[in-house]
């Protein structure tokens, strides 16, 4: 299988950036055929994944035996009539027992559900701007003002009007709702944000659509918005997004038109269901911020010993390190070396890069092959002793 094939039928070769080929080394792997645990086997390869672990959707691992089953089970029964399936209901009171709010909706994609936070807060405040603080998506509510550097052929420009980022000391009289990724902001900007929105009675929306279930059940930080927003590690691998929120914004549902057939379908309430048990059963949170915390270590310490300057960010599940190059006036990522390591790490059968995305998968012995496979790298790198071969990798683009 060519992915060259895959460009001439598929506009980009498939559906998800993150995962094309020009974003990683040369001989980073294109296809896989078969994944268990953190194991990921590409054709006659075996490589264990200490990078996206599934655009960060799999915590519990590949094909945990817990969710796969649940959802084998709702397969065997029926996974989709003309008759509301009763795990819908089950997954939304789950929900509700984790959080301060009173309400659920359901989809299938982040994006989408993104959207339906933002139509349901313009239908109760009546108004219609946007203000944002992160990434949230490829609608045209957000990629009209923001775009995150992506191509944004087909927004109407009038849409631009609509959408800005949030800054402090705002004036929030015209403005619809407030949409932030609380994983990239302070307690203290949080709180402002908070404070503000309900000073202005403007709905602030939480999109945890990444951040959500790593560092404890649910939310990244302890501040309760008017609605908030999870996907990816929710269902484990399974499309499932969860929209939680106050009763007073929630009920506009009812005076707008949001409806979709595969928003019913019931595998991913079943793989949510499941998910959420697993993470319970086993304090699911605690391993992966430990993890993260031991990767962390091992890029600065290794980075430390062989002389490169790196910046190392985000939570510990949520672990990112850029090689820092410096110049006279600027300080940028230097894009080579970040290739040349994920070329080198690949070659010694390990997923890697600028993320890692934490999973309870990754037992000690497997950490600690990463962590020597990581320090080998760094040092036949500081030596010279490998060089690049291919194209430098396009660096930048935000996972989802």
């Amino acid at each position: 299988m060519n992915y060259e094939d895959a460009r001439n039928i598929m506009p980009g070769g498939n559906g998800l950036l993150s995962k094309r080929p020009e974003l990683k080394s040369a001989n980073y792997p294109q296809y896989a055929c078969w994944a268990k645990g953190h194991q990921i086997w590409s054709g006659e390869h075996k490589y264990q994944d200490f990078h996206l672990m599934g655009i960060g959707c799999c915590t519990l691992g590949y094909a945990n035996d817990h969710v796969d089953n649940a959802v084998k089970e709702v397969i065997d029964s029926g996974n989709m009539t003309s008759l509301n399936c009763p795990e819908e209901y089950e997954l939304a009171v789950e929900l509700l027992t984790l959080y301060k709010q009173d309400m659920v909706r359901f989809s299938r994609l982040g994006c989408d559900a993104v959207s339906q936070a933002v139509r349901v807060a313009r239908a109760y405040t009546g108004k219609s701007k946007i203000l944002y603080g992160g990434y949230h998506g490829w609608h045209d509510w957000y990629m009209a003002g923001a775009g995150n550097g992506q191509p944004n052929a087909g927004i109407p420009r009038c849409l631009k009007k609509k959408i800005d980022q949030f800054e402090l000391d705002e004036d929030l009289s015209n403005i619809a709702a407030v949409v932030l990724e609380p994983a990239l902001f302070t307690t203290d900007f949080l709180e402002f944000a908070r404070e503000n929105c309900a000073r202005w009675d403007v709905p602030l929306i939480y999109d945890e659509i990444t951040s959500g279930f790593r560092t404890k059940l649910g939310s990244c930080t302890r501040i309760t918005p008017d609605i908030e927003i999870y996907g990816k590690a929710l269902g484990n691998g399974y499309p499932i997004c969860a929209i939680v929120g106050q009763e007073h914004v929630m009920k506009w549902y009812n005076e707008t038109f949001i409806s979709s057939t595969f928003n019913t379908e019931r595998t991913g309430f079943a793989a949510g269901l499941a998910t959420l048990h697993e993470m319970v059963a086993h304090n699911v949170q605690d391993t992966l911020i430990q993890n993260g915390k031991i990767v962390k270590a091992y890029w600065e310490d290794c980075a430390h010993e062989f002389g490169f300057d790196i910046k190392i960010t985000g939570l510990d599940p949520l672990a990112t390190f850029v090689f820092v190059e410096k110049t006279d006036s600027t300080t940028r990522a230097n894009d080579k070396l970040m290739t040349l390591y994920q070329q080198e790490m690949v070659k010694k059968g390990f997923l890697a890069g600028s993320q890692y995305y934490a999973s309870i998968a990754h037992k000690k012995p497997y950490m600690c092959e990463f962590g020597a496979a990581v320090y080998n790298t760094f040092n036949d790198m500081a030596e010279g002793k490998v060089e690049l071969e291919g194209r430098v990798a396009t660096v930048g683009v935000k996972h989802g």
